[in-house]
């Protein structure tokens, strides 16, 4: 058998596996409360920018429909604050837009944060941020619209004690989409009539008819003569680059690789003795080093190094360069 087609096959297991993993998160939230649709998004960052990624829902196929429509979009400085710097007591229970996310009163916020709210006739929303260590997984919650009374502290208690169900779901369908998108990173050549004369294996099932037509639209409002992008679509990080050839008809390479998720500031998950380690470790410092400047014995800073890493979600001090200094 080809082995490209065993990895498609995988990927495509995978993808599905996280699908049903979300329903299930989703039916969890749709049994224990009263509400229009239960909801999950994911989000993903290009370049410090933070985009509304996949969607799904089960309830009102109107609010399903208008959430594909916002694919894509940047998320509300806001919203994205919150994503990337929650409270610790934030990120281990529900919130509701009426009380704990209410920062700066109810109008204000729903133009700033929920600039989709008034598509919806939303009155509230109950959502919890689910993380993989510090990497943001996904939003899941419900959504009520204006004919509802906002969702009552006694229902908020009853989200909250289905967490410890909810998350762990969460967490898995992330790490089978992680799993299904790293070999879709490559290179798709376009003529300029949108003819795909060339795409990478790993995107030659991700690129259907729809997104093809859709990339092609991404070339035609950017008909630029020097590289453009980034931009952010179908979970992607795309940058293109118009290619010209002798007596003939221009072209463009479009190098796409997934786009990351964001992640929790570190100085939101790390405490004040981590972050000096992690200051001190950027560096290049030793752990010898470390234990001296700090007045801690070597085994101390090897524990910090290891809660750090866990906390951050990473493995090496290369990583750990990267996000503190971005």
């Amino acid at each position: 058998m080809d082995p490209g087609s065993t990895s498609t096959s995988d990927a495509i297991g995978a993808l599905d596996e996280a699908r049903q993993l979300r329903h299930e998160a989703l039916l969890i939230v749709d049994r224990e409360i009263n509400a229009e649709a239960a909801i999950f998004f994911n989000a993903r960052e290009v370049d410090g920018n933070v985009y509304l990624g996949a969607s799904e829902s089960i309830g009102e196929t109107s609010i399903e429909t208008n959430l594909q429509s916002m694919r894509d979009e940047t998320v509300p400085p806001l919203l994205e604050s919150v994503i990337r710097g929650p409270l610790p007591e934030d990120r281990d229970q529900f919130l509701t837009l009426h009380h704990r996310l209410e920062l700066r009163g109810i109008d204000d916020l729903s133009a700033e944060v929920l600039p989709w709210a008034p598509r919806f006739g939303l009155s509230d929303w109950i959502g919890l941020l689910v993380y993989h260590g510090a990497r943001f997984v996904g939003w899941i919650g419900a959504w009520r619209v204006r004919s509802q009374e906002p969702f009552s502290p006694t229902e908020c208690d009853q989200l909250n004690g289905q967490i410890e169900a909810i998350r762990p779901l969460l967490v898995d369908a992330h790490q089978c989409e992680q799993q299904s998108r790293r070999d879709q990173a490559g290179f798709i050549l376009f003529t300029h009539d949108g003819t795909t004369s060339h795409a990478s294996a790993g995107l030659k099932d991700w690129l259907d008819d729809q997104r093809r037509a859709d990339l092609l639209e991404l070339i035609t409002d950017n008909p630029r003569d020097t590289e453009s992008g980034p931009y952010f679509f179908a979970g992607m990080r795309i940058t293109i680059t118009p290619l010209h050839g002798l007596n003939t008809h221009r072209a463009y390479l479009m190098r796409l690789m997934p786009a990351r998720y964001p992640r929790i500031e570190p100085e939101a998950v790390l405490t004040p003795s981590q972050k000096e380690v992690a200051r001190l470790a950027t560096t290049g410092a030793t752990v010898e080093e470390m234990a001296r400047m700090l007045h801690r014995s070597p085994h101390t800073v090897k524990t910090h190094l290891k809660h750090i890493y866990r906390r951050l979600d990473i493995n090496s001090r290369v990583q750990l360069v990267e996000l503190i200094d971005t």
